[in-house]
């Protein structure tokens, strides 16, 4: 230093030796500087030295004393120390817009005020020859917000919004909170920072806040989601969101804060599993007005739904739900309000099945065989239950296009006649009605147009012929009388051929019924003597007389009132060609 003196205790001591009040004050004289010269000076004085005019808003405490920061580059030009650089959370240099150094880099010493020079380190080291390292920009943006000239237009550099106007003292306090969060970290308690005159502690704190700021608000509703995420579903916000809360509403309960606890509430309106209550009186009205949830008794107030609809939508996952475990082991059952809205319109003119079998004048049975078919898709459906609910467009499907009734000679049949005593496979039925449905089968009433289907009249002949072509694709089985029209014999003679045991038929004792395949197996293996006489064109006495095989049936046979052969030994005379 100038006049011989080796370091600052030994300024001090010449200082004190001038008789002057402060020391500061004699070294003031010392140097010759001006009013105006000290006002641009920046820091606070060691205690000893004199009282500290600090800036407004700036406290003591705001500063590191034992240690100091610097920016090799400014050192490389003027070996000088910025007063802002002694500020705790300052951690990088606004011009060059690289992060200080607080340790030397060849032998890693803190530098303190004790040194004779500002440029060089106890060992020799030259302190401006040290790498520096970049800083990005919302760091730089945050830092210039710690600054009493640049904190109330710095919101836009940081990241938030241009409206957003805090004073310097509203930045480091902001600062020093929410640079405690991190993803997946915070802390037990959001007070004052121990060893924040650390750099890389105070870096740590820049960086994690510019972080939450960064793409304002994406990365504080991140922080939201993880925190709430880890602290698993309840319906306290203290519970789930902890610390951030206290924080939000107790450390940071200025109204300049106002942007964080707006973008909280948003969060809540979107993401919170539970109902906001009341009781939460620090959050706004319209917060409370406005909930994104809403428990079964509202939404069933809200939108109309029975209880039990609305239970048994969330049962089948078609109503999303929010089960939250309370404390005494019950659970708390929410919903989102787009969701349940969603489902009001899918049950809207919604019915039951007893109510749908009325509105289409069928049995609910029939019904049932339609969902089957997969004709019908209930909104609700439970198997073996009397819960079922259908939609509006269910209702709609069940009226049909008919055409008017011509009076004539044409048999025509009633569906409700049909479906009560026609004797219908409880497939066929279902089937036949679905054809009708779709058209495939021509409906008739009196005066046309649209009507339920069960008031429909059909044409006999179509019925017959859509029953054959039914039973055929299905093979289902056919009574007696239907086997003897397939056959082209009278039922007599059908009924001869089943007692015989040529023709096999089931459950003879409460009407029979004859399978499809056990007409082909007949077909195969017998013949009438009558379809061999169409055949060669001759009459059956005449082609009797000129057969050998013996007939298995007939009028000399078994009393039967047609002949009947197996078609392998009349193959074998080489009377008819197969």
């Amino acid at each position: 230093m100038a006049n011989g003196l080796s370091s600052i205790p030994a300024l001090f001591r010449a200082c004190c030796d001038r008789g002057s009040l402060f020391p500061f004050e004699a070294l003031r004289k010392l140097l010759g500087l001006e009013d105006e010269e000290v006002l641009q000076l920046f820091g606070p004085l060691p205690s000893r030295w004199g009282k500290s005019e600090l800036p407004e808003e700036l406290s003591v405490q705001d500063f590191i004393h034992s240690y100091r920061r610097w920016c090799p580059r400014c050192l490389s030009k003027q070996a000088y120390q910025q007063g802002y650089w002694d500020l705790k959370l300052v951690t990088l240099c606004t011009r060059h817009q690289v992060w200080l150094q607080d340790r030397c880099p060849q032998c890693g010493a803190k530098q303190g005020w004790n040194g004779s020079s500002l440029l060089y380190c106890a060992c020799g080291y030259c302190l401006s020859d040290g790498s520096a390292e970049p800083a990005g920009g919302l760091p730089l943006g945050l830092t210039k917000a710690l600054l009493p000239e640049s904190a109330a237009t710095a919101g836009p550099d940081v990241g938030l919004p241009a409206g957003v106007q805090l004073s310097r003292i509203q930045w480091q306090r902001l600062v020093c909170r929410l640079g405690q969060f991190s993803s997946g970290v915070q802390p037990s308690r959001p007070g004052q920072l121990a060893r924040l005159d650390d750099l890389g502690t105070a870096r740590t704190i820049i960086e994690n806040a510019a972080a939450v700021f960064h793409e304002w608000p994406t990365r504080l509703v991140r922080l939201l989601e993880d925190i709430q995420a880890a602290a698993g579903p309840s319906i306290s916000l203290k519970t789930s969101f902890g610390v951030l809360y206290r924080l939000l509403y107790v450390e940071l309960d200025d109204p300049a804060y106002q942007f964080l606890r707006d973008c909280f509430e948003d969060h809540l309106k979107t993401n919170w599993w539970g109902v906001v209550c009341r009781r939460n009186r620090r959050l706004k009205p319209s917060t409370l007005e406005k909930q994104a949830r809403m428990t079964k008794k509202q939404a069933c107030q809200a939108t109309g739904i029975r209880p039990s609809v609305l239970q048994h939508l969330a049962q089948q996952e078609l109503l999303p739900i929010q089960d939250v475990p309370l404390p005494s082991g019950r659970k708390a059952r929410t919903f989102r309000q787009a969701d349940v809205a969603a489902a009001a319109e899918v049950v809207q003119g919604a019915g039951n099945l007893s109510e749908l079998a009325l509105h289409a004048n069928i049995a609910e049975r029939r019904i049932r065989d339609l969902v089957i078919l997969g004709v019908l898709k209930p909104i609700i459906s439970r198997v073996g239950g009397s819960s079922w609910l259908f939609s509006a467009d269910d209702f709609r499907q069940m009226l049909v296009p008919t055409d008017v009734l011509e009076t004539g000679d044409r048999p025509m049949v009633a569906l409700a006649s049909l479906l009560k005593s026609g004797r219908l496979a409880r497939e066929e039925g279902g089937s036949l009605i679905a054809a009708i449905l779709a058209q495939e089968v021509s409906a008739f009433t009196e005066s046309g147009g649209m009507v339920p289907v069960g008031q429909v009249v059909l044409g006999q002949e179509e019925v017959v012929c859509w029953r054959k072509n039914w039973r055929q694709q299905h093979g289902a089985p056919l009574s007696i009388p239907e086997a003897a029209i397939e056959l082209g014999l009278k039922q007599e003679v059908v009924y001869h051929l089943i007692r015989r045991g040529l023709l096999e038929a089931k459950h003879v004792s409460s009407g029979g019924k004859v399978d499809q395949q056990a007409i082909q197996d007949f077909r195969e293996k017998y013949v009438a003597l009558a379809d061999l006489a169409r055949e060669k064109r001759t009459s059956p006495r005449h082609l009797m007389s000129s057969i050998v095989a013996q007939p298995v049936s007939g009028p000399e046979v078994d009393g039967g009132r047609q002949y009947f052969f197996r078609r392998s030994e009349v193959l074998a005379c080489h009377v008819v060609d197969r």
